[in-house]
This record gives structure tokens, sequence and C-alpha cells, in this order.
């Protein structure tokens, strides 16, 4: 298990030679025979028709062949080459030798003839030197083509057809089909072809205007469920029918109850080179959507297990509470009673060696006394009942609420008040800011105030679930305190888009009475309850905490995606300008796998590979949709790249006169183009990609010139 193509949503995944590094390695290509029995009797199949002498192993649910011989290079020692069948069916070869990048896909084509075909179509490696329009995805592991070099090869093979005659279309196909049997094109992607090589002889007129390279608020990509552990995904879509409420709304709300339930009981554990790191497990979760999405609707379903346990919890303290007061009535009478002893004795006129010997006894009775006074609780019964909710974001108040009992969730569908608060006013903001961020990542407060109306807060967790309407998020994400804090970046955000309008009733059901009963989550809300039950505190009322370690497998894909996040906070990296959001994903993810973890198998045993994947691929979802949300740069730096390239193309006396209509070379833009496309040819080639794609530029790959679409460029 291994996390495929990090991050392509942000980056357009370059294809030039340059880049082959980047790419996963060969051996990594897999097909896949329909399931495990399937692949593996067909590799034996394969090992047997072809007479390769192999050693079979059984390892963990797979088997691994390791065969005598290399087929790239025989010096290779016996058993350093191998074929893989992975417990779910994939299939994938290579070479523990560096020199050796040979994949399952080319070890079979080469024993076969063909390349492999299974459950996911055929499965090819593409050749160094073949066709140059053809181009293997390491996003897909399959074959695509580059339509502007298809068109430039296609025209130089037919350069009298008249590509606007119908029999054009027939002739490319069977062109193409030709020289890839292997990849399927369509009538979209032929005509595609047909438009660009028109563009490339002049044939084809401006016909449509650029269009903005400055990404509007878009749906992005949904909410990926189907990461998630099964029974998520089960309760996820029993609540989005229940309800009729957006995915991501739905599943914010589920995770924020798992997290609830989680922080109680658990730390994460998570290995850094020599050092170990232990912390929280509870999320902070903020939803911008219009009050009419129903999110109270969900939490309605979905908490309604803190209900209960508040109620329970808040009897359990009602009789401790009289407990309490009772013994220290009791204690206070003793108490009082000797100090009336003493100064009754010390009123005397004159005072005997009897009565001196009385008051040394009372004098050490009451410092006894005083050092075993008994816990005092508050005045008023209600300062020490347990609040379970709260909507209160002031940390005074956080405070004194956690300090009676120390994991609470503060949930509100209407977090514009929550935020508008005195707490969030300008004075009050960086210090309320910067203890939240304490609270929320430690789970520790600080007292400020002076005397003993504050209190400090140690060991204590609290998860957020905030929904706060779009307008109210523009102050949230445009006032730079909060980002400068790192108040957003550990918030795990999103923006649904709104089905109001489409939630009809089946007016069949509504009057057949048959309504539907929410198996799912009437299991997972008795199941959060059994949690909850098992929750410790300590003689000081502070959490017992088990640290919840990940397995072998889990902390190598948790570190892996450490170190993707972590090499592209650096210069030119995706996210250099967004260090501190994505600094904490690591962070969210190793809780996410954590929560995942305790929600399906309580606090025993070690985070599997699975869940921290799902964790993983979550965190990696909400750090895209952080970026999509704020708008303030691109999602791809590609369209980066494009907004530097068009503005010098616009601006620059060195583009003079491209913008009177002539072409400009790639050369040209080398040698003066903005950085950093002077040694950085890849990200000039996405740009110019990008900019061809919007109609800002036809680019002709031939002459390597590009000329400007008139109405964007041309000087009158």
């Amino acid at each position: 298990m291994s996390l495929a193509d990090p991050f392509a949503e942000f980056r357009l995944a370059s294809q030039s030679s340059e880049k082959e590094q980047a790419r996963p390695p060969l051996t990594k290509l897999h097909a896949n025979f329909g399931d495990y029995e399937q692949s593996l009797a067909r590799i034996e199949e394969l090992l047997q028709q072809h007479s390769l002498e192999h050693k079979h192993k059984r390892k963990t649910g797979e088997s691994i062949f390791e065969l005598q011989s290399c087929p790239e290079n025989e010096q290779h020692p016996p058993g350093k080459a191998f074929v893989k069948v992975s417990n779910n069916g994939d299939v994938t070869a290579g070479c523990q030798h560096d020199s050796c990048k040979w994949g399952f896909p080319s070890f079979f084509r080469k024993l076969e003839g063909f390349w492999p075909s299974g459950k996911d179509g055929q499965v090819f490696e593409h050749a160094s030197d073949g066709l140059t329009w053809l181009r293997f995805n390491a996003r897909t592991d399959n074959a695509e083509i580059v339509p502007s070099l298809a068109a430039i090869e296609f025209r130089r093979v037919y350069p009298e057809l008249d590509l606007n005659d119908g029999v054009a279309p027939t002739r490319l196909h069977d062109y193409l089909c030709q020289l890839a049997p292997q990849v399927a094109f369509d009538e979209r992607e032929l005509q595609n072809i047909l438009k660009l090589a028109r563009i490339q002889v002049g044939e084809e007129p401006w016909t449509t205007d650029p269009i903005s390279l400055h990404q509007e608020m878009h749906e992005g990509c949904p909410y990926p469920i189907t990461v998630l552990p099964i029974n998520q995904q089960e309760q996820i879509s029993e609540l989005c029918e229940l309800v009729k409420v957006p995915t991501a709304l739905a599943a914010q709300s589920l995770q924020a109850a798992i997290s609830y339930a989680a922080q109680g009981l658990v730390n994460v554990v998570r290995r850094l080179d020599n050092d170990e790191l232990t912390g929280p497990v509870n999320t902070a979760h903020l939803t911008l959507a219009e009050s009419s999405e129903r999110k109270s609707s969900v939490d309605n379903k979905l908490m309604g297990f803190l209900e209960e346990h508040e109620k329970e919890l808040r009897d359990q303290y009602s009789q401790n509470y009289r407990q309490l007061s009772a013994e220290h009535d009791q204690w206070q009478q003793h108490y009082q009673n000797r100090q009336a002893a003493l100064a009754k004795i010390q009123r005397k006129p004159k005072l005997t060696d009897e009565d001196h010997i009385l008051i040394h006894t009372l004098n050490r009775e009451l410092i006894e006394f005083r050092e075993a006074e008994p816990l005092k609780p508050p005045k008023s019964e209600k300062q020490y009942l347990p609040d379970l909710f709260t909507r209160n974001f002031s940390i005074q108040s956080l405070a004194q609420v956690l300090s009676r009992y120390p994991s609470v969730i503060l949930n509100s569908a209407e977090g514009g008040q929550t935020l508008g608060s005195f707490a969030f006013q300008k004075e009050n903001l960086l210090n309320t800011l910067a203890d939240l961020n304490e609270l929320i990542w430690r789970g520790a407060a600080r007292n400020h105030r002076v005397g003993d109306t504050g209190v400090d807060v140690q060991n204590a967790r609290l998860t957020v679930n905030l929904m706060i309407q779009p307008e109210a998020a523009i102050e949230l994400f445009s006032n730079p305190l909060y980002r400068g804090t790192g108040m957003l970046a550990r918030f795990c955000v999103t923006r649904p888009i709104s089905i109001a309008g489409t939630r009809l009733i089946d007016v069949s059901k509504a009057l057949s009475c048959n309504s539907l009963s929410p198996t799912r989550l009437n299991r997972l809300t008795s199941h959060f309850r059994r949690l909850l039950q098992t929750v410790q505190l300590d003689s000081d009322y502070r959490l017992v905490l088990k640290p919840l370690q990940m397995t072998r497998e889990g902390l190598e894909l948790w570190l892996e995606y450490y170190n993707q996040i972590e090499k592209e906070l650096g210069s030119q990296g995706v996210f250099e300008d967004y260090k501190d959001v994505a600094g904490k994903s690591a962070e969210i993810a190793a809780r996410l796998s954590a929560q995942f973890h305790v929600i399906n198998y309580g606090t025993d045993g070690e985070i599997s590979g699975e869940f921290v994947l799902s964790g993983v691929e979550l965190a990696r979802w909400y750090l895209k949709e952080f970026l999509r949300i704020t708008g303030m740069v691109p999602e791809e730096r590609a369209v980066r790249n494009a907004v530097k390239l068009l503005n010098w193309l616009k601006t620059n006396k060195m583009a003079q006169d491209f913008r009177e209509g002539k072409n400009l070379t790639l050369t040209k833009l080398r040698q003066f183009g903005p950085r950093p496309f002077s040694k950085e040819q890849d990200q000039l080639k996405e740009a110019l990609s990008l900019l061809e794609r919007n109609h800002y530029v036809r680019f002709d790959e031939g002459s390597k010139r590009f000329k400007g679409h008139p109405k964007e460029f041309f000087s009158n």
C-alpha cells in the first residue's frame, strides 16, 4: 500500500524526459486479472508456460515469485527479480537493482508479445523512443495522446488532405489506431486533433474569447467518501438520505462526533527520525454553508448520544456534589468547633499550664484539619455540573467548562454569531486566537485574569464543529490574524455545494408511512455511548489517555505523506505560500487515522495502514479544499505560472512585437521571460499549455513559436 501521485490536483504532470525521475517507478505499475485467485492462477500459468524457474513464497496474504534470473540482466543474482500478486489481485514485477526499470506490463509483453489486459483494461509502459504524441500518464497508469503533437504528425503524413473533409476523422482514426492499437480514441479527441491541425496551418479562426485564469469559487473535487472506512461510508450515506444534505456537510458532523468520542480515550503516537511524538486526536471542523442547509437536523440525528451521556454524567456529578457538600460541611463544623474552643480558652484572663497544653493541642489539630480539608465544591450546583456542549468561544468560558469536565465539543450551526462575540472583537482578537490555538491543538489554557476568577486547563480536549454563512467567511479568510496565528490552519474546512431545490419528498413513501429506519446511525450512537462510558479521569479530574501506535505499514504511509508535504513547502513548491496550512496537514492526517481506528476497533491494537491511508487522503482533500476556498492563489502551479507569463506578455517591452501580432519564439521567452522559466522548462510548457487551452495563445510545436489572441494582445 502506498500513496500514489500525491499532488496531481495541484500541478499538471510533466511528460518530458526531464521529469522521468518524478514518475512512480515502473515496478509499481500493475495489472489485475480479477481477484487474488484469478491473478495468482494467471501468473502461475505464465511462469510455467515459459519455463521460468522461480521460488514461490506467501507472505501476509500476498504471493511473491522470486525469479531465478532477471529478464533484463542475467548477471543479477537469483531472487532479485520478482513477480508479486497482492491480496487485491494487483500484479506487479521488477528487480531490486536500481539499474532495472522494467515493470510487470513490459515483463508480460516480453513473454506474450502483447500488453496485459485485466479488469481495468489494457496496461502498458511507454518506451522512451516510442511515438512522440503517445505518452504514459503516471496518474492513471495508462496511455494518453498529446493532441497538439498528434496533429503535427498527422499533418506531416497527410499534407494534402482537406482537414474539413468528412473523411478526415476516419482517416485520422485509422492512422492513430494503426500506430497505437492499445489506445481507445473517442470522437471528441479526434475532432480536437483535427482542430489543432487546422490551427497549425492557419485554417482555424479565433472563434472563442480567452477564458479568465482567475478561478472563481467552483465546486472542486467531491467529498472523497470512498477513501473512508466502509462503516463511515455507509453512515454518511444513510445520514444524507435521511436528512437530504450535501455529503461533505454530513461528513463534517459525523467526523466531529467521532472526534469527540475518541478524544477522551487516546493520544496518537508518531515517530519522526529518533523522536516520538504523542498528541491529541481531536479535530476542528468549519463548514461554509447557508443556514438553510440543515446542519442542525444532521446534528440532531448524530448528537443525541451526547445529550444522553451528559444527563448521565450530570446525575453522577449531582450525587457527587451533594456528597462533597456534606463532607465539606461536616469538616467545616468540626473545624469551627475547634476554633471556638481555642478562642474560648484564649479569652481567659489567666492561663494555666493545662490551658497552654490544650491551646497547643488545638492549634496542632487545626493545622491537621486544614491539611485534610476535603474538596470544596462551588457554592452553586450548576457551577459544578459538566457541560459537554458549548457555543461560547471565549477562552475563559471554555476554560471554565473544561475545568468541570475535560472533554467538550463546541458545536454551532450559527458560527457567525460565535465568531462575532466579544472575544473576537478587534482589541481581544489576537489573545483569543493564540489561546484557542493552544486549547484546540494542545488541550491547554492559561489563566490570564487577576484573582481567582480564571482557571488553568491542562490535558483537556476540545472538538469544534462550526457552520458559518459564506458571506461571514469573507472576514474570516481575509483577516490576516486568522492566518497569521495559525488558527485557520487547524481547521478542516469545506464549502459544500448546496442541494437546495433537489430535496423533494417522495409522495408515495410519505403516504405509505414506510419511513427509513436509521439502523446504521442507531448502531453508531449506541457505540458512541459505550465508548464514552469508558472515559477515565484521574484524581485531579484529568483525562487518562492511552497511547495509540501505528502499525509499521501505517507509520510508513504517514511518514511518506509527511515528506510529500515537507518537500512542497520550499521555494517553488506547491505550498510555498501556504506553509501554515500545509504544515498542519500531516498532523491532521494522524488525528483522523486515530479517530477511524477508535470508532471501528476501540482503543486496543494499533492503527492499521488502511486507517492511516483514509486519514491521509481525507487530510489531503481538506488541504485542497482550503486552497480552493481561499481563492487567493490558483490550485495548480501551472495556473500561477500562466498568470505570471500572461502579465509579462502584456506589459514587458521585450514582448512588444508579440503584442503587435508577430510570433514569439520559445528561445526568446526563455532568455528574457519572467522567472522561473529561464531554468524550469517544464514549468514554461505547463504555463503555455494552459494559456493555449484558455485561448490566449496558439503554439506551433514544429516551429516552437506562438502567437496571441487578437482581442487580448494586439495593439491598436
